[in-house]
């Protein structure tokens, strides 16, 4: 990640920032192994991520220490229903563990990274 920025790429060196964040949002994800939510306030909380074209958008709703409802706001042309099905897994789950939808990865990863942000903000450990 720190050779990034000084990368001499002739190509998508305006994309070099996109990368290296989503790198970031993945080793941060991977030192998680479970979420601790007992010292989170009831609230909607917001994260953003990259999706495939554009940002993504989660807001997270959390009540007594449990995630309640995600909602997405994002302009994906094409998901494969991952907006559907990946909040609901969370919900389900109480984790961000979840299982991938095939065509849809980017899409996966954004969930998940906005809704850890999200949680983030929220003082989740």
């Amino acid at each position: 990640m720190r050779r990034f920025p000084q990368s001499r790429q002739p190509w998508g060196r305006h994309l070099i920032h996109r990368h290296v964040a989503k790198i970031q949002a993945k080793l941060e994800l991977l030192e998680r192994e479970r979420l601790d939510l007992s010292r989170v306030r009831d609230g909607v909380y917001r994260g953003t991520s990259q999706g495939y074209a554009k940002a993504l958008h989660a807001a997270v709703t959390v009540r007594a220490g449990r995630i309640v409802d995600i909602a997405l706001k994002h302009q994906e042309k094409i998901d494969q229903g991952a907006t559907r099905t990946v909040p609901q897994q969370i919900v389900a789950r109480q984790s961000l563990k979840v299982d991938a939808v095939t065509g849809a990865t980017i899409t996966v990863q954004a969930i998940v990274d906005a809704t850890y942000r999200a949680l983030q903000r929220a003082g989740a450990r």
